[in-house]
């Protein structure tokens, strides 16, 4: 699958489609969607009819990381960010679920990790990043 970054008018946000043919996912990346938009996608895209929360409510998150199970459409996931302006909190933000899709994509092709580890690994993770992306524009300001 060739990534397509495209402003969709008809829905209102960003969105970036991608995927690996080796590792068998696709990824969707939308960007300042409202919960209902990214409920619709993931029945679009993925024909997820029956989530425990059909209410999502991201209101209080910079973003997150659905999981989309198996089914006859595709396996995937969708990364939702509230807002993309460029500063390293939102970069980390999408680095952070970018970092928890894959690592369900390593446990999910047999690789031995342990879910109970993942939040803290993706946080530390986010916590490294922005310590650089931090120093870095501190350098480009003087």
């Amino acid at each position: 699958m060739n990534p397509d970054l495209r402003f969709s008018r008809s829905r209102g946000y960003w969105l970036f489609q991608g995927g690996c043919s080796t590792w068998r996912f696709n990824l969707d990346v939308l960007i300042a969607p409202t919960s209902k938009q990214i409920q619709s996608w993931a029945k679009l895209k993925y024909d997820w009819q029956d989530h425990p929360n059909d209410n999502w409510d991201f209101t209080g998150t910079a973003g997150s990381c659905i999981e989309c199970p198996d089914n006859p459409k595709t396996e995937g996931f969708i990364i939702y960010l509230k807002e993309w302006p460029i500063k390293p909190q939102f970069i980390c933000a999408l680095s952070h679920e970018c970092l928890h899709a894959a690592y369900r994509i390593l446990i999910k092709r047999g690789v031995q990790m342990f879910r109970s580890d993942e939040e803290a690994l993706c946080y530390l993770h986010e916590y490294l990043l922005r310590q650089v992306l931090d120093a870095v524009q501190k350098t480009k300001r003087k």
